[in-house]
């Protein structure tokens, strides 16, 4: 997928993961979910952060790993971002700007 293609579907290569992973390494989670799990609130939260910043952590400290795997697809599903790695409890997603792009994502 090339840099100016829009990241709605969210189909990233090996590439461009990795890339994203080494600029995502040094950040800190910017949404944190609770064990009251997903809500409308913490959706918007990652959706104003995607806006913001376009690559987020997300740590989401729930007791069951099935279900905080159900909440990274359904947060990617519902911000329309791409899980970009899952470490543990925290999660890296990205969502390209759609009118002014910070991250230039390598070729395939």
């Amino acid at each position: 997928m090339s840099s100016d293609t829009d990241m709605t579907t969210a189909t990233l290569s090996e590439k461009q993961r990795k890339y994203l992973r080494g600029l995502g390494h040094g950040r800190d989670p910017i949404v944190l979910i609770g064990q009251s799990g997903l809500s409308a609130g913490v959706t918007k939260e990652l959706d104003l952060a995607l806006d913001a910043h376009e690559l987020v952590k997300v740590r989401a400290r729930v007791g069951d790993r099935d279900e905080r795997d159900l909440i990274f697809e359904e947060l990617t599903k519902q911000t329309s971002s791409a899980l970009v790695q899952r470490i543990g409890n925290v999660g890296l997603f990205y969502r390209r700007h759609k009118e002014k792009p910070k991250i230039i994502l390598p070729a395939d």
